[in-house]
């Protein structure tokens, strides 16, 4: 396999042969090897091993040592200390093997959801299929109905002809036989006269069949074309985006989160509030535009959740709130300005689960400040610039399950990844055949690590895997079900 190319492989034989030379303990005689008279009480912390008395006088006179008994303890903590990484390379193995595992049976699963939307398709090509036999069947019929009377029709035709003239041969044939002389000579003239209107009523063109009615019907080789239905495809990384549902009745919705209750807050600019909806996306309650002025919201624009299901926005009045998840009003931070606790219209934030800080996109001032879950200070990065780590008007902030913080960086046309401390570690620039990103204004982590990227000059979500690759886009341009207009978040 040319992914194992250059590796070394062993059996499992050969795997376990090693891992119990490992762990079998080495067995060390009671006498020292040089001074066979001797036993071994000493361990020489300088050469690392283990000495008899008269080695501490000949070759081991200026070392450093000490009893078995005494020297022990502490190397046994070295001993242990020094299977941290082991362990540690342990534990993501196993990690690695549960995923690898989940995704083995995840593929199960996906094979029986796979037979069953090909079901579907057969099902409905066989529906279209009857139905079609149904109208090439009546079509067929009617053909053959309406050739059936034209030909009727002609044989009625015919057979009264052929009726005639039969009458005309009898009567004659039958005269002869039974009439007397002067009774047939009497009506030869009459006889003579109707047998030549016959004769020239006769014309040879009305015996022609003509050419002769078929029935049959002409189609591609539909029996070919079925061959190619359905045409298995494997790719590396599968993703299917299908239209679910559309959460009515928010104005000017800015930004969306999601609570451990499974309600979905949306962050409505238009009324200068937080709308909650319950899991069925009905609404349960809205706050942020009622009561004193210090718990009132200001055209916000952004919104995240804790892990204690606290709500934090930030909005048009430069500072960020804090809520409970009921709208209970808790506390309030910042001012316009680009001090520490100053902010320049914060246009997103994000909660970080791993260390419970809580970041802003301080988009005017271009950096991200870091508040503590008191909203205290924490700490900042970035500065106006296009260099890595810099930023023009970082729109949007998301945080994924190692807490890399992931930002859209919309004037600079990227999304730049940072770790928890703000040190940077890569960027996103390009979608589907190197096509740069177009003002990404919100970014977005999935469960599996995958990127969602929403550009608000281009209508459409583009999809990257947790490495950054591009992998697709979807939606376009339009107010109908999977349609954008101006999408933020």
């Amino acid at each position: 396999m040319e992914e194992l190319q250059g590796h070394e492989i062993s059996t499992i034989d050969q795997v376990q042969e090693t891992a119990s030379k490992m762990v079998t303990p080495k067995k060390v005689s009671s006498m020292c090897s040089k001074h066979a008279t001797e036993p071994i009480k000493i361990y020489c912390e300088t050469c690392d091993e283990l000495i008899c008395r008269d080695c501490t006088v000949k070759t081991h006179r200026d070392h450093n040592y000490d009893l078995v008994p005494d020297a022990f303890p502490k190397h046994r903590d070295a001993i242990l200390a020094c299977l941290g990484p082991v362990k540690s390379e342990l534990a993501s193995v196993g990690s690695t093997i549960a995923r690898l595992k989940a995704r083995s049976s995840s593929l199960d699963g996906q094979g029986i959801e796979a037979k069953t939307q090909v079901d579907a398709e057969v099902d409905k090509l066989q529906a279209i299929l009857e139905a079609r036999r149904r109208e090439l069947h009546s079509q067929i019929d009617g053909e053959v109905c309406q050739g059936k009377k034209e030909l009727a029709a002609r044989i009625d035709g015919h057979e009264l002809r052929q009726a005639q003239l039969s009458s005309c041969v009898e009567f004659v044939e039958g005269s002869l036989q039974s009439g007397t002389q002067e009774e047939v000579l009497s009506m030869k003239r009459q006889v003579e006269e109707r047998a030549r209107e016959m004769a020239e009523e006769f014309k040879p063109q009305q015996l022609v069949l003509g050419p002769e009615k078929e029935i049959s019907v002409v189609w591609a080789d539909l029996s070919s074309a079925c061959q190619t239905l359905g045409e298995m495809k494997f790719e590396t990384v599968q993703f299917k985006s299908t239209y679910v549902k559309t959460i009515g009745e928010v104005n000017r919705p800015r930004h969306i989160a999601f609570a451990k209750t499974g309600e979905t807050v949306v962050c409505e600019r238009g009324a200068n509030c937080m709308k909650v909806f319950d899991s069925n996306h009905r609404l349960l309650r809205s706050f942020g535009n009622t009561g004193q002025e210090e718990n009132r919201l200001i055209g916000p624009r952004g919104v995240a959740i804790s892990s204690d299901d606290t709500v934090f926005v930030v909005g048009g009045n430069h500072c960020v709130k804090k809520f409970t998840l009921e709208g209970q009003f808790i506390a309030s931070v910042g001012s316009k300005g680009s001090g520490g606790l100053q902010f320049g219209t914060p246009y997103a934030i994000a909660y970080n689960h791993t260390n419970n800080r809580v970041y802003v996109c301080d988009t005017f001032n271009h950096r991200i400040t870091i508040l503590n879950h008191d909203l205290t200070f924490h700490g900042s990065f970035g500065s106006r610039g296009s260099e890595v780590g810099q930023f023009n008007q970082p729109y949007g902030i998301s945080v994924n399950r190692r807490g890399n913080v992931l930002v859209a960086d919309g004037r600079n046309n990227r999304i730049q990844i940072f770790d928890a401390n703000g040190h940077h570690l890569s960027s996103i620039t390009n979608t589907g055949a190197g096509e740069r990103l177009r003002g990404p204004v919100s970014v977005a982590v999935g469960p599996d690590d995958w990127v969602y990227v929403v550009e608000y000059d281009y209508p459409r979500v583009s999809v990257f895997d947790e490495n950054g690759k591009y992998i697709k886009s979807f939606g376009k341009r339009g107010n109908k079900d999977g349609e954008f207009s101006g999408p933020y978040a």
